[in-house]
C-alpha cells in the first residue's frame, strides 16, 4: 500500500514537473523579443499597424509643417516657445534646485505600500539597486522648487572615474526611471555621470499639484530639466551634455532640447511623432496638446530647434512593432524634410532609427547601443 501510494506521488511530481517546464518554455518563447515579434505581427488586425503605411499619409508633405526656414525664424520661433511654456523670452536660469539629499545614502527603505508602487517608487524604496553598481562613487537627491505645493526631484549618478560628460534621462507614464536602472549602470561603468527624472506625478515627481491649473501649465513638465541643467553648469565642468527620454519622456526631450541648446545631443525614443501622424486612441496625451505650445512652434519645427548648432543633432528611435503606441516607420516620412531643414539653416543634423528587434515600449539592448555609438561619435 505504501508503495503504491509512493508511486502515485511519484508520477505527480513528474507530471507537475513537466507542466512547470511547458508553462516555463511557453512564457520563454511568448515573451522573448525574437518569438514575441511573430506574435505581435501575427495578431495585428491590419498591415498598417506594423508594416504598412496608409496611402494617405504618403500624400502629406511634411515641410508644410516646418515654418523655421531661417535663422531668424527659428529664434523668433524659440522666443515664442519660451513666452507659452514660462510667459517670458527666456528659461529660468537662475533658479537652482535645493541640496536635498547629498551623498544620498538609506539602509532601510520605506516603500510605499500599495500593488502600484512601481508607479511611485522613489531613490528610498530602489537605492539597493545602486549599492554594488560599478565605478558609482556618489548619488545627490535634489529638489525643484516649482511651487510649495510641488518640489519634483531628481537624481544625479557621480562616476568615480568619469569621461567628463553628463547624461540626462527622463522616463515616461507607467514606471519610475528605477526600471531603467540597468541602463544608467551602463552608463555609469563607461564613465558618464548621469542625471534622472521622473514624470510629473511619478516617483520623485509625485504631484501635489493640478498642472492643469497653473498660469503656465507646462513649467511642471519641463522646469525641472532646466533647473538642472543650470545646476550641472554651474557647479560642474561637463564637456557635453546629452539627453535620452522613454515614451512620454521622450516627448520631453524632444521639446526641452528645442528649448536649451545646452543640450548636445538628444534621444526621444517611442515619444513623439508631429500631430499629422499621431494615433487618436493611443498618442494625444493630454499635455502635448497645449494649444500655445503648439501655436508657438509645431512638433516639426521643435525637431528643427533641437538638431540646430554645432555639434548638435537629434537621433528619434522608433520601436516598429511596439505594442503601445508611435509604432511603424512613420518617423521615416518626415527624416529627410527635417535634415534638409536643419542643414539650410546651419549646422546640425537629424536622424530616425527604426528599431525592429522587438515588440515592446521601451530602450531595446539594439537601441540603446546606437545611442552610445552617436554619443560618443564626433
Amino acid at each position: 500500500m505504501k508503495e503504491t501510494w509512493l508511486i502515485h506521488i511519484s508520477t505527480f511530481a513528474r507530471v507537475l514537473s513537466l507542466a512547470f517546464g511547458l508553462i516555463g518554455i511557453w512564457l520563454f518563447l511568448y515573451y522573448w523579443d525574437p518569438s514575441r515579434l511573430l506574435v505581435k505581427r501575427f495578431q495585428a488586425k491590419s498591415p498598417e499597424i506594423y508594416e504598412k503605411i496608409p496611402p494617405h499619409f504618403m500624400e502629406i508633405n511634411p515641410t508644410d509643417f516646418i515654418s523655421f526656414h531661417n535663422t531668424a525664424k527659428t529664434v523668433n520661433g524659440r522666443t515664442n516657445l519660451l513666452y507659452a511654456i514660462w510667459g517670458k523670452p527666456q528659461q529660468p536660469l537662475d533658479q537652482q534646485p535645493i541640496a536635498s539629499f547629498l551623498n544620498f545614502k538609506t539602509t532601510s527603505p520605506e516603500c510605499p505600500g500599495t500593488k502600484r508602487e512601481y508607479l511611485v517608487k522613489t531613490l528610498d524604496c530602489t537605492y539597493p539597486l545602486y549599492v554594488g553598481m560599478k565605478n558609482l562613487i556618489k548619488i545627490d537627491r535634489l529638489k525643484v522648487p516649482i511651487s510649495p505645493y510641488f518640489k519634483p526631484e531628481f537624481t544625479h549618478f557621480q562616476p568615480k572615474k568619469s569621461n567628463g560628460r553628463l547624461v540626462l534621462y527622463h522616463n515616461g507614464y507607467a514606471s519610475t526611471y528605477h526600471a531603467q536602472w540597468r541602463h544608467i549602470q551602463r552608463l555609469v561603468e563607461k564613465g558618464y555621470a548621469v542625471m534622472a527624472f521622473d514624470m510629473f506625478g511619478y516617483g520623485g515627481a509625485i504631484a501635489g499639484i493640478d498642472w492643469k491649473t497653473l498660469k503656465y501649465p507646462m513649467r511642471p513638465f519641463f522646469e525641472p530639466v532646466v533647473v538642472a541643467l543650470n545646476y550641472a553648469t554651474t557647479n560642474f565642468r561637463y564637456k557635453s551634455i546629452d539627453m535620452i527620454g522613454l515614451s512620454a519622456g521622450g516627448w520631453i526631450t524632444a521639446v526641452v532640447a528645442a528649448l536649451d541648446d545646452r543640450i548636445r545631443r538628444s534621444y526621444p525614443v517611442s515619444g513623439v511623432y508631429p500631430m499629422y501622424l499621431r494615433n487618436p486612441e493611443r498618442e494625444v496625451a493630454t499635455p502635448q496638446l497645449y494649444k500655445p505650445m503648439l501655436k508657438a512652434a509645431s512638433y516639426l519645427d521643435m525637431f528643427v530647434l533641437a538638431s540646430l548648432g554645432e555639434g548638435r543633432r537629434q537621433v528619434q528611435i522608433f520601436n516598429q512593432y511596439d505594442r503601445c503606441c508611435f509604432r511603424n516607420r512613420f518617423g521615416k516620412l518626415y527624416e529627410k524634410a527635417v535634415q534638409e531643414t536643419v542643414r539650410s539653416i546651419g549646422p546640425g543634423d537629424f536622424r530616425v532609427i527604426i528599431d525592429t528587434t522587438h515588440a515592446r515600449h521601451k530602450i531595446s539592448r539594439y537601441a540603446f547601443e546606437a545611442i552610445l555609438k552617436d554619443i560618443e561619435a564626433p
